[in-house]
C-alpha cells in the first residue's frame, strides 16, 4: 500500500505541480461571523498553495448551509472550474444510504431502484444513481508514473455502469448535506481513495445540529485534518496553520545543530549535514538538500515533505519528525550517540 516516508524521500524527485486558483463562492454565507469565514478561508488556500488539496468546504447549522466554497479546480486538465454538480467520490456513504433505505422501509426492489426512489424523496441532484456521475467525477493523484518523480496525474476513469460494490458514492457537497440530514444521527466519516485520488471528511455533531463536509479531487488524506482545524476556528480556539513552503534565511551556527546521524529504526538511517548557510540529508547514495521554514522545520524543494527537528529535556535537538504533507507524524527519528 502507502510506502514509508523515508522511501518515498529516497525514490521521489521532481516538483509537485500544480494551480492555485481563488476560491469561488458557492452559497451566501451571511450566517457566519466575517472573521470564522476569513480564517476558513485562509486555511483552505493554504493547504491549497501546498498542492495537498483542492475542493469544497460546506458548513451547515439545522440543515441550512452557512459557508459553501471551492477551491481549486474540477479539472486539471481542461482548466475547468468546480459547479454545483462537480462530484466527487467517496467511501462510506453507502452505510448511511442503507440505514435510510431501511428506516424508510424502501424494500422490494432492485438496489438501483431503490437507491433512484430514496433519491427522488430526498431530492438529491447529481448522485451515484445517476449514470453520468462517475464519467464527470476527476480525482488527482502524486504519482512517479513518468520516472520524472511526483507528478500531477489524473486518477484512473471509473466505471461508468459500476454498481456500489466499492463501498463509494458518486456525489456532490449539496446532496451529502442531504443524506447527513435525512440520517439525523451522529456522523463522522473521514479518509481517501489513493488509487482514485479522492480525500473526505463528513461530520453531522448531532447536539447541535451542524455538518461540516469537506471533500477534495488530491490524494492528499488531509480533509479530517482540515476538518479538526475548522472545529477550532469554530469554537474560537488555537489551531494550527501548516507552514507556508518560503525559504527563511539561517546562519551557519544555527545549522550546526542539527548536524548527525539520526535513525529510524535499524535499517533505516541518515545523516544531516551542511556546509556554510545550506543543510542537507544524505539518503543513502543520495543527498538531499532541505530548506528552512522556521527555526526548526526544513522542507524538500522537490516533493512534499519536510522534516521538524525536535529537542531533549536539555534543549538540545535529538529528533527528527518525519513529515510527509501532514501537520504531525509518527514517524520519528532519534540521534544516534
Amino acid at each position: 500500500m502507502n510506502k514509508t516516508l523515508l522511501q518515498r524521500l529516497w525514490l521521489s524527485t521532481t516538483l509537485i505541480l500544480f494551480i492555485a486558483c481563488r476560491p469561488t463562492v458557492g452559497t451566501k454565507t451571511a450566517a457566519l461571523d466575517s472573521q470564522i469565514q476569513s480564517s476558513i478561508d485562509s486555511l483552505a488556500l493554504r493547504y491549497l498553495d501546498l498542492g495537498r488539496f483542492s475542493g469544497s468546504i460546506l458548513l451547515a447549522k439545522e440543515g441550512q448551509v452557512i459557508y459553501h466554497k471551492f477551491f481549486g479546480l474540477a479539472d486539471y486538465e481542461n482548466q475547468k472550474l468546480f459547479t454545483a454538480n462537480s462530484g466527487f467520490q467517496v467511501w462510506g456513504v453507502e452505510y448511511l444510504v442503507n440505514d435510510i433505505l431501511l428506516e424508510r422501509e424502501i424494500k422490494g426492489q432492485s438496489y438501483p431502484k431503490k437507491l433512484k426512489k430514496l433519491g427522488q424523496e430526498l431530492k438529491l441532484d447529481y448522485t451515484f444513481s445517476e449514470s453520468s456521475a462517475p464519467e464527470k467525477a476527476v480525482g488527482y493523484l502524486y504519482h512517479n508514473y513518468r520516472g520524472r518523480g511526483l507528478e500531477l496525474q489524473r486518477a484512473k476513469a471509473p466505471s461508468a455502469d459500476a454498481e456500489i460494490d466499492a463501498k463509494s458514492f458518486y456525489t456532490t457537497p449539496k446532496d451529502l448535506l442531504k443524506i447527513l440530514e435525512a440520517y439525523a444521527k451522529e456522523t463522522h466519516i473521514s479518509g481517501y481513495l489513493e488509487d482514485d485520488g479522492f480525500s473526505y471528511a463528513l461530520i453531522h455533531n448531532q447536539e447541535i445540529d451542524q455538518s461540516l463536509i469537506i471533500l477534495s479531487n488530491r490524494r492528499h488524506p488531509v480533509c479530517q485534518e482540515i476538518a479538526e482545524s475548522i472545529k477550532a476556528i469554530l469554537a474560537i480556539k488555537d489551531y494550527q496553520l501548516p507552514l507556508a513552503r518560503k525559504a527563511i534565511a539561517m546562519d551557519s551556527s544555527s545549522l550546526k545543530e542539527f548536524y548527525g546521524d539520526y535513525a529510524l529504526n535499524a535499517n533505516v538511517k541518515f545523516t544531516i549535514g551542511g556546509a556554510a548557510d545550506s543543510l542537507w540529508v544524505q539518503l543513502g547514495p543520495q543527498k538531499i538538500k532541505l530548506i528552512a521554514q522556521s527555526a526548526n522545520q526544513f522542507y524538500l524543494a522537490d516533493r512534499d515533505a519536510s522534516m521538524r527537528f525536535l529537542k531533549d529535556e536539555g534543549g538540545q535537538y535529538n529528533r527528527v519528525m518525519l513529515l510527509d504533507g501532514f501537520l504531525e507524524s509518527e514517524q520519528i527519528a532519534y540521534r544516534e550517540e
